[in-house]
């Protein structure tokens, strides 16, 4: 029997679908409707449903539909689907699914608002008091909450689960400071079924639909950043400042949460959104070893992702080909190569659209590693193609400002298509990093994807004078990177309160490591070197990281004072402290320690081209510096005259180079002038940032707004 069930489901949703949504209206059989709907909803069948929503209400659903992306529309769609349904008849599973539908959508406020008046309609009902019990409990409603749980307990006094969940609001509702007046729901409720519809209606009617802000008038920036946002201040500085000055700013950046996520940062929109790793993991389980050689694709559904997006870059790559050919840059035949290409792939795409029909396996391709030439089959980009390419498209941004080398085909490939529609996008690659130096498994997938856009691209950002260098040789750009570092926000700043030597409470010299506690950052180097300084020299760090690394540094120190019989520690532990109190707070230390270690067998490392924020933290502090002899940081200290280098890695070296700065110490009031602290300063680093906008935007006219104290909390958008 559950095999008939199944085939004619099939076959509604499939060439029934239409005949049975005719005969449901005409006989106007609203619970047949929705359960054809719901039915639509399982199989993905968003397209059709749209189009019955359509016929079904009178306001227009594509409009609504046109900013957001794919799993908003779908969501939606869904969430229309069980608003129709309640419109008509009021029941408590419609309620509780459109409720996780709106939670779904970050709209918690709006799912609070129809649980809180469908608990006031029916407040007799189990399930939907269940459901915003743990609602309230989930979202922080404390109040709303116990409420909830006491009417729960009333029909059902022996439910443990309940009593557990009611001690468990009690506490924090002991926590919590006394919150705003609840409105107790009546025990009553509205008797006629129709009366609870019409005031469901009211409340649908009465929510405005969610969408992005509207152009500024000014051009517009999409910025992109493969990592999560939270920690990552650099692309929430630039997004934030991007917004103040006065041009339209988006972030996009993978989600969490599983779920597409709107927000702000500063004035600035953002856009998360859940990016899968099934393509990536089939390309790099595809790897063996160093040969790059590729095993057979049997899963044919992620077969077909993959041809796609391929496609979708090739496009651009022949947009491209066909630009440089009118320009007589290179050969017209690479044109016709790519358009034989296209057709290949766009024929392969349509038999396998074909074969998933039939859940039918086709077999994958072997392609041999070429040394020169980058291959789209080995892209490690392609789950983001599929996550944010059509987002930026539909943003139909002026400029892409890309954070991340993973991201450099996603960002050169949405911009080849805007093209394509008489949109001159213009794209900028951020390096925050130096790929050509990074060692990894997968490292060889990553330089050859940089290697091929990077020629696309209008503008190229580094971190530092070094870097900059290396990249303009390697990949033979014909404009020398800007040099944006990441400094310090100085506007705001606080000069009050406490310092490391008060809350230390020690008379002797203090030296500070501020930043991520790794081996690979030299904190062992580092701590070993008190073996060969004064007693009187203390060592403190603000750090995070792992428990067995700190302990392993607490050992060290341990060690060390057994065997030299000092009898205090010398090596302190400190929390972080806000940004804006950062430099006040360092500015009673004596010393600022960086200790990175190489971390490439080549010359030209990340720890070779990088300048942590720590360098420029401490120049805004006024406390001179002691940094291992990585090229770009010892350049900079050196000719700065702000501290001295040592030997990466050698203890004895960092001690005697700490002595010696004791011994002869920087002139601070000459070395530390207002013009060294601006050039560190963030507001600095940005104008270089924004004079690069304005020569890749040459015809648009930018705006010129200052930058003044910026917000970097990424505030969701709740509804």
């Amino acid at each position: 029997m559950s095999i008939v069930k199944a085939i004619i489901r099939i076959l509604i949703v499939g060439i029934f679908r239409w005949p049975a949504f005719a005969a449901t209206r005409i006989f106007s059989m609203d619970d047949s409707l929705h359960k054809l709907l719901v039915l639509l909803i399982n199989a993905e069948k968003y397209v059709v449903i749209q189009k019955m929503l359509k016929r079904l209400q009178t306001n227009d659903i594509k409009s609504e539909m046109g900013s957001l992306t794919k799993a908003e529309r779908n969501l939606l769609l869904e969430a229309q689907v069980w608003e129709y349904r309640l419109r008509q008849v009021f029941d408590a599973k419609s309620v509780t699914m459109l409720a996780g539908i709106y939670e779904k959508q970050c709209l918690e406020s709006k799912a609070y608002e129809l649980l809180n008046l469908s608990v006031k309609l029916d407040p007799c009902d189990f399930a939907i008091l269940s459901y915003f019990s743990s609602f309230c409990q989930r979202s922080g409603h404390w109040e709303d909450a116990y409420q909830a749980l006491l009417l729960q307990l009333e029909k059902n006094p022996t439910d443990n689960i309940v009593k557990r969940n009611l001690i468990e609001v009690k506490q924090q509702l002991r926590k919590s400071e006394k919150g705003g007046e609840t409105t107790k729901p009546t025990k009553d409720g509205i008797a006629a079924l129709g009366g609870a519809c019409e005031e469901l209606s009211k409340f649908f009617d009465s929510q405005p639909f969610q969408s992005v802000n509207t152009s500024s008038g000014y051009p517009h920036i999409v910025s992109l950043t493969h990592s999560d946002i939270t920690n990552d201040n650099r692309v929430k500085k630039i997004a934030a400042c991007v917004s103040m000055r006065g041009f339209r700013s988006t972030l996009i950046g993978p989600s969490s949460s599983g779920r597409v996520e709107r927000g702000f940062v500063g004035g600035a929109d953002v856009i998360l959104i859940p990016v899968q790793n099934k393509l990536r993991q089939l390309v790099r389980s595809s790897i063996r070893g160093d040969t790059y050689r590729y095993i057979k694709i049997n899963m044919l559904k992620n077969h077909l992702l993959i041809n796609e997006q391929v496609l979708r870059i090739r496009k651009g790559d022949k947009y491209e080909a066909k630009v440089l050919a009118s320009q007589e840059k290179t050969p017209h035949i690479s044109v016709y190569f790519l358009k034989v290409k296209i057709f290949w792939i766009s024929s392969r795409i349509k038999w396998l659209e074909t074969c998933a029909e039939i859940k039918s396996i086709f077999g994958g391709i072997l392609i041999r590693r070429q040394e020169d030439r980058h291959n789209h089959f080995r892209s490690d980009h392609l789950d983001f193609e599929i996550a944010f390419g059509p987002v930026i498209e539909q943003l139909k941004p002026d400029l892409i400002h890309i954070n991340d080398y993973h991201l450099v085909g996603v960002g050169v490939t949405a911009a080849r298509n805007l093209k394509k529609k008489g949109i001159n996008t213009r794209v900028i690659y951020d390096a925050h990093e130096l790929v050509i130096g990074i060692e990894h498994q997968f490292s060889p997938i990553w330089k050859s994807e940089v290697a091929h856009f990077i020629g696309s691209v209008d503008g190229v950002i580094c971190v530092s004078e070094f870097q900059a260098e290396i990249m303009t040789e390697r990949y033979q750009l014909g404009t020398k990177p800007t040099i944006v570092s990441n400094a310090p926000i100085t506007t705001g700043s606080r000069e009050t309160g406490a310092t490391i030597r008060d809350d230390l409470n020690i008379q002797g010299k203090i030296l500070t490591y501020h930043g991520g506690a790794t081996a690979i950052r030299g904190l062992e180097t580092i701590v070993r070197s008190l073996e060969y300084l004064p007693e009187d020299v203390h060592l403190a760090l603000m750090v995070s990281g792992r428990e067995d690394f700190l302990k392993s540094l607490i050992d060290i120190e341990a060690e060390i004072r057994d065997a030299r019989r000092i009898d205090h520690s010398r090596l302190h532990f400190l929390p972080y402290v806000a940004p804006e109190r950062l430099s006040h707070y360092l500015s009673t230390s004596d010393l600022t320690i960086i200790g990175l270690l190489p971390i490439s067998s080549e010359k030209f490392g990340n720890h070779h081209i990088a300048m942590p924020n720590k360098l420029f933290e401490s120049i805004q502090a006024k406390v001179p510096i002691v940094t291992s002899d990585m090229p770009a940081l010892s350049s900079f200290v050196l000719e700065n005259r702000v501290g001295t280098v040592y030997e990466a890695g050698s203890g004895t070296d960092l001690a005697t180079k700490i002595v010696d700065l004791f011994n002869n110490p920087i002139d601070k009031k000459n070395i530390f002038t207002e013009e060294l602290l601006y050039r560190c300063s963030w507001e600095h680093q940005v104008e270089k940032l924004f004079i690069l906008y304005e020569q890749v935007l040459n015809e648009l006219q930018c705006p010129q707004e200052n930058i003044g104290s910026l917000e970097l909390e990424f505030r969701v958008n709740t509804g």
